[in-house]
C-alpha cells in the first residue's frame, strides 16, 4: 500500500489554520491596536453590559468634583479621571494604551452629559466625521471619538 503523501502537510496546514482562526477571534474579543475595531467593540460591550453601573459612578464624579477613591472600579476600566469645569465636565474611563514614550496611544470612553470632548478635554476642535468627530492636536497628535449609546463615548488618542 502506498502512502499518500499529502496527508502529513494536509494535517499540518489544517493545525495552522485552526491556530490562525483561534488568534484571530481571541485578538477580536479581547481588543488588539492589530485589529482594526476591536478596541471600540471591547469598550462598547463594556458599556453595554455595564451602562448603569458605570453611569452611576461617573454621576457620582460629576456630583462630587472628584473621582471616589473608595469605590472599586467597574469593569475593565484601568483608571477613570474628571475633564473639564461644571457643566462641562466629563468622566473618562481609560482601558488601555500602548507604546513607548511618544508613540503612545490611549483608548476607553467616557461619560459626557453635555457632548463629545476630545481627548482630556484638550483645547482642539472636533472635526465632524461620518461617525463621530476627529481632532488633530500639535504635531502628529491626534484623536478621534464615537457614540456609544446614552452619554457615552469611545474614544482613541495617538500621540
Amino acid at each position: 500500500m502506498k502512502k499518500k503523501p499529502f496527508v502529513i502537510p494536509a494535517c499540518v496546514a489544517a493545525g495552522l489554520l485552526v491556530l490562525c482562526l483561534g488568534a484571530y477571534g481571541l485578538l477580536s474579543w479581547f481588543g488588539s491596536p492589530l485589529l482594526p475595531g476591536s478596541l471600540e467593540r471591547r469598550c462598547a460591550r463594556e458599556v453595554s453590559a455595564h451602562g448603569e453601573e458605570l453611569a452611576a459612578f461617573a454621576q457620582i464624579c460629576l456630583e462630587t468634583g472628584q473621582v471616589p477613591e473608595t469605590l472599586p472600579l467597574p469593569g475593565l476600566v484601568e483608571q477613570v479621571d474628571l475633564w473639564g469645569a461644571p457643566p462641562e465636565s466629563f468622566v473618562e474611563f481609560t482601558c488601555g494604551g500602548w507604546g513607548l514614550g511618544s508613540s503612545t496611544s490611549y483608548y476607553g470612553f467616557y461619560y459626557s452629559p453635555a457632548g463629545p470632548e476630545p481627548f482630556q478635554g484638550a483645547e482642539v476642535e472636533l472635526i465632524p466625521q461620518e461617525d463621530g468627530w476627529a481632532w488633530q492636536g500639535e504635531g502628529d497628535n491626534q484623536g478621534f471619538t464615537r457614540p456609544l449609546g446614552g452619554d457615552f463615548y469611545y474614544f482613541e488618542a495617538h500621540f
